[in-house]
């Protein structure tokens, strides 16, 4: 996993960003940081094939997953001085 610390007033940490339930399957929940206002979620196959992205701004999130292919995936959180990622599995 890799992961970079920004630094100043909008720390993030690895607790700060909640993803549930996991595994997942028709849903993924999102929860961020209220600190944090830009930022772009990213969720990857094991392949790396970019399967869904967001950039909202509200602070949660709820995917839907019936499309998509069972496995691991990867989700990325990224701000434009930090990101944050985290392994996740799908399963229909």
């Amino acid at each position: 996993m890799h992961v970079l610390i920004c630094e100043g007033i909008d720390d993030f940490d690895n607790a700060d960003f909640q993803v549930y339930p996991v595994p997942f399957s028709d849903f993924l929940n999102v929860s961020l940081p209220t600190g944090i206002s830009k930022y772009i979620i990213q969720l990857y196959d094991s392949n790396g094939k970019l399967l869904l992205e967001s950039a909202d701004e509200n602070h949660f999130q709820k995917f839907s997953a019936k499309d998509l292919p069972d496995g691991i995936c990867l989700i990325r959180l990224s701000t434009p001085s930090a990101s944050i990622s985290r392994r996740i599995l799908h399963m229909k």
